[in-house]
């Protein structure tokens, strides 16, 4: 699979249409109904549609969070930001204790008064990665930027806890940070030099030179690479003992009751399950 997906990066005769479909076989599709969600129509039309987007994002995390089909007792959302998310986990399942890790001390301070009412949702202020989270069961995280992805994959194993993580902002990698890891995958350990210079750079580049927008083929050309520098990842986690897909967190395209947006570019989750 990743010799074939990488030869298509290589080839520009196939069309846009084409290399869509080979993603979507590659990538576990998502129907989320997000015509209830409610706003504010008091704000302007830009922060109506990102509200639409991130509770999108929020209600196919949940989704994917029921398929996955495990009785999680205890949840870490590592970088928890705002609390967004970690919050309606704790809704969503109040069976779970739900933890919400981030170090930005005014985020943290500011969710767990907003959310004070939720007897099974505590917000800590610590590092994610040095902080003593004593058992999980889930370990997810939204918007894990740059390397934060080996991070979190690596602190997934160490727990011996399923992982839900939307890798974003490959932009943001610093090349000293990961460049003498990668691949970290035995599965991949042959194909370093094409990993680090032609995958790894080409990630980066797109990212930081494409926005959101029209899914032209250039973008749907960022998809490939993105799935292509996350292979590692899921292969990593398959070595270690895990069951592994790809999954969207949304569709392209958001259609609420009064508004229709294309979804953020960030959209790729990796799943794992500890066997």
């Amino acid at each position: 699979g990743f010799e074939y997906l990488f030869s298509l990066t290589q080839n520009h005769k196939i069309s846009k249409t084409s290399l869509q479909q080979i993603i979507d076989s590659f990538v576990s599709p998502l129907e989320i109904d997000v015509s209830e969600i409610n706003f504010d129509d008091n704000k302007s039309k830009s922060k109506i549609i990102k509200q639409i987007r991130k509770e999108a994002q929020i209600k196919g995390i949940i989704k994917i969070f029921r398929d996955m089909g495990g009785e999680y007792r205890n949840i870490v959302d590592v970088g928890s930001g705002s609390g967004n998310l970690t919050s309606k986990l704790a809704q969503e399942f109040p069976y779970a204790q739900v933890r919400g890790i981030d170090f930005n001390g005014e985020l943290i301070k500011s969710a767990s008064q907003k959310y004070r009412s939720l007897e099974n949702l505590r917000f800590i202020e610590g590092d994610g990665f040095s902080f003593n989270v004593g058992k999980a069961d889930l370990i997810i995280s939204l918007h894990g930027c740059g390397s934060f992805g080996e991070k979190i994959t690596d602190m997934a194993i160490k727990l011996e806890s399923d992982i839900l993580y939307i890798p974003c902002c490959y932009g943001k990698i610093r090349k000293n940070d990961l460049i003498e890891k990668i691949p970290r995958s035995e599965a991949l350990s042959e194909k370093k030099d094409i990993f680090r210079n032609k995958i790894f750079e080409r990630t980066k580049y797109l990212d930081g030179y494409l926005g959101d927008g029209i899914k032209n083929r250039a973008r749907v050309i960022r998809e490939i690479y993105r799935i292509l520098f996350n292979y590692d990842r899921a292969l990593y986690l398959i070595e270690k003992g895990y069951d592994v897909e790809f999954r969207n967190i949304t569709e392209d395209k958001i259609k609420n009751k009064k508004y229709s947006c294309l979804s953020s570019s960030f959209k790729l989750a990796i799943v794992g399950k500890k066997k």
